[in-house]
């Protein structure tokens, strides 16, 4: 794998999502879009914007959409996400316009290398992943989170 640090791009953002097998759109600024449904009891589809921000582009901006609103009050709402933010580092959970949202901004000015910015994506979307089993009371319980934690670690090893 390359290891050299250089400028974040849509070029490597494209690479990387091609690599992990992920389908993408493209909007009219070239940033990725991936959209993802939910089975569970949520029911929430929701999309991924892979984006990059800043005068010069180098902020990575990772940012979900629930489509759905949450059926619970909104003091409720509120609540279980600052409890979401007090425990967990990222994503940042809040929600706008009666939608919740989910993300991550990391500044790039210095570079990236292909790892850190493929790990840091792999990281953001198991966080989305393990964030409606929160929600849904499933933390701990789901044999899909141990599968999840799995991943984490043996790409983390590799």
């Amino acid at each position: 794998m390359e290891s050299k640090i250089r400028p974040i791009t849509r070029d490597l953002i494209c690479q990387v999502l091609d690599e992990i097998d992920l389908r993408y759109l493209r909007d009219k600024d070239g940033d990725f879009i991936l959209a993802f449904r939910d089975e569970g009891n949520l029911g929430m589809s929701h999309m991924v914007s892979v984006a990059l921000q800043g005068h010069r582009e180098e902020v990575l901006a990772l940012a979900v959409f629930f489509s759905q609103p949450p059926s619970l009050p909104r003091q409720e709402v509120l609540e279980k996400l600052n409890q979401w933010n007090a425990e967990r580092r990222w994503p940042r959970a809040f929600i706008k316009d009666q939608h919740i949202f989910l993300d991550f901004h990391l500044d790039l000015e210095a570079g990236v290398h292909r790892e850190l910015f493929r790990d840091t994506l792999l990281c953001f979307l198991r966080g989305v992943a393990l964030f409606h089993l929160w929600w849904e009371g499933r933390e701990g319980k789901d044999p899909m989170e141990n599968l999840l934690r799995t991943i984490l670690r043996r790409l983390r090893e590799s």
